[in-house]
């Protein structure tokens, strides 16, 4: 069964604001689309939402960890497979497996991303925060 991201952006936004972070939906920081960018306290976090194409959401993702503390790759749990999970380990993003529930399967490596990217970042989500 094909469940879309706009569903899974549903469940992981709840997630984050459990965890409480701030954020904010489809960014576009220098000219990159992002699907989620949040923020707690100054940490900065990008999360990719894929229901297929995993290929193309780790290239995202990995993308991702020029302008954020940690980026993650967000898969529904049924398209979780063992390759894909070798895959994340060995790159230095994070994947978040959605059910009913999120679950970090493979935590990202902590990026150093310029001041000005992640103010840019910090910004971004204040000015554009969901509640």
């Amino acid at each position: 069964m094909y469940w879309s991201e706009k569903y899974q952006l549903g469940i992981v936004a709840d997630y984050l604001r459990e965890e409480g972070y701030q954020f904010a939906t489809e960014a576009r920081l220098y000219s990159i689309p992002i699907d989620i960018v949040a923020l707690q306290g100054n940490t900065t976090v990008a999360v990719e939402l894929k229901s297929r194409d995993f290929k193309r959401g780790i290239n995202q993702a990995e993308r991702n960890t020029s302008v954020v503390d940690f980026s993650y790759l967000s898969v529904w749990e049924e398209n979780i497979t063992d390759d894909l999970v070798s895959r994340i380990d060995d790159s230095p993003i994070g994947l978040l497996s959605v059910g009913t529930h999120v679950k970090c399967l493979s935590p990202p490596v902590r990026n150093d991303p310029s001041t000005h990217a992640k103010s840019r970042v910090q910004e971004y989500v204040r000015n554009h925060v969901r509640k």
